[in-house]
């Protein structure tokens, strides 16, 4: 059955509802002290969103941000000393009612990417734009793992980034994606739990295993959640490939193997530079933890007033060289990334090293039916088979790569933005859509947590 805008509205309100109720069970001090709208408030907002979202300026569709913000409380607990980088509100000399035309004409300048619009409602309940809102760059990059942030201002966010396609969100969680006319409450986090996140899990175990060697076990199995800490480093960077290639719009594919049958590439390199820094990566994260709690033992718990100056220059030169990893792994990311543009995947090998692009997938093997999960766990009840001829060339192509070559993991990219996961499982290829791939380290952390098994223990996982 189709969903439509006013079922968006619905989840969205009982989330909301839900989320308010427990937060105020918990005692937090950070609850949602303001009224939670209606249905039919939300239905309003979210329908001039959604026709915006069908026009276009210069062939484009209009993608747009909108915080939903009360003017004269724009926040509950404000920080006592906001860093410079933090958002800020710049109201409009004459507030501007929410409509279509009005909403088309001022997107223009508010890339969601960079900024949003502060909108709420009226005495008569009409939904009217005040202000727009700066610097939620650091929020967007902060999803990316390129940087930190603030949440957006308001109770809620929803970004229309594509024909019909609004996100609706709370902070950095997805309260529900209404997708064309498919009501989306979960994204599927394929990468903590699941098939993939165990296939995953066999390539982040070999790059522990460098990491340990590398550094000295005695010092590895020293460090807590270190097994989490390398797992997130690898997969955030994967995900942030992704992530970028999604965000040339025109669509892509990445192949994770150690073959070569069947794969025919237009160009062939050997780029190792994402594992190399990967590994630094986490080195230096390793070496900076232990020169701060070093220093935190001197000062917290033998009371010493001095730190030694060798204590603290090793800790500042750990964190000088983790911020420059950080910067060079950001340019490695966008230039992988880059490569998609190419006709033809991008090939990778299990360290992340890229070996080939515009690579061209020639098996002639068939899949005509494959399984989508709408859940990172296969069952009954959260899968079905469809044919494969209802998706494109590349992903055709992927599924018939993934079927005969078990031990791979492939992503497609569509040109409207979509990002689907498939690999083989037992006798057929499976295919997860609408996957997370944007998330803040303490999100992954509890994914990670929440395993009934994680990968290894804090200790000696990888001996």
């Amino acid at each position: 059955m189709a969903n439509s805008t006013l079922d968006l509205a619905r989840s969205v309100n009982a989330k909301l509802e839900r989320e308010k109720a427990r937060l105020n069970k918990i005692k937090s001090i950070w609850p949602i002290t303001s009224e939670i709208p209606g249905v039919n408030l939300l239905l309003k907002l979210f329908d001039v969103v959604y026709y915006t979202s069908l026009k276009a300026e210069v062939g484009r569709p209009v993608v747009t941000r909108l915080c939903l913000v009360n003017p004269d409380k724009p926040e509950d607990s404000p920080p006592p000393m906001p860093r410079l980088s933090r958002w800020q509100i710049v109201p409009l000399a004459v507030r501007l009612p929410l409509t279509v035309a009005a909403l088309v004409k001022i997107a223009k300048a508010a890339d969601p990417w960079t900024s949003a619009l502060a909108v709420f409602f009226d005495k008569r309940d009409q939904p009217y734009i005040w202000g727009l809102i700066d610097q939620t760059v650091h929020w967007n990059r902060m999803l990316v793992r390129e940087g930190s942030g603030y949440d957006p201002p308001g109770l809620f966010n929803i970004a229309s980034t594509g024909v019909a396609d609004l996100s609706v969100y709370r902070g950095t969680s997805l309260l529900a994606r209404l997708r064309q006319d498919t009501l989306l409450e979960t994204e599927n986090d394929v990468f903590w739990h699941g098939p993939v996140s165990d296939r995953l899990a066999q390539w982040t175990k070999l790059f522990r295993r460098r990491i340990r060697k590398q550094i000295t076990p005695s010092i590895y199995d020293s460090q807590h959640d270190v097994v989490f800490m390398c797992n997130d480093l690898w997969i955030a960077s994967l995900c942030r490939i992704l992530i970028h290639i999604q965000r040339y719009r025109h669509g892509g594919a990445l192949l994770i193997t150690n073959r070569n049958q069947d794969l025919f590439p237009h160009y062939t390199v050997s780029y190792d530079r994402l594992p190399k820094h990967l590994l630094q990566m986490a080195i230096g994260n390793i070496r900076t933890s232990i020169a701060f709690d070093a220093i935190q033992e001197m000062t917290e718990f033998r009371g010493r007033r001095t730190v030694p100056t060798k204590a603290y220059i090793e800790e500042i030169l750990a964190k000088g060289e983790v911020e420059d990893l950080e910067e060079s792994l950001t340019g490695t990311v966008h230039f992988i990334s880059s490569l998609s543009c190419v006709d033809g995947l991008v090939l990778m090998r299990p360290d992340l090293t890229v070996t080939g692009y515009g690579v061209e997938i020639r098996t002639s093997m068939e899949v005509n039916t494959v399984r989508l999960s709408l859940a990172p766990d296969i069952s009954p009840e959260t899968s079905r088979l469809i044919e494969s001829n209802h998706y494109g060339t590349r992903h055709r192509s992927m599924m018939r790569y993934c079927y005969s070559q078990p031990s791979s993991l492939g992503f497609v990219v569509s040109q409207d933005g979509d990002i689907r996961a498939l690999m083989r499982v037992g006798g057929e290829v499976v295919m997860w859509d609408n996957l997370k791939i944007r998330s803040v380290w303490f999100e992954n952390w509890t994914s990670a947590r929440s395993r009934k098994e994680k990968a290894g223990s804090i200790r000696g996982d990888v001996k």
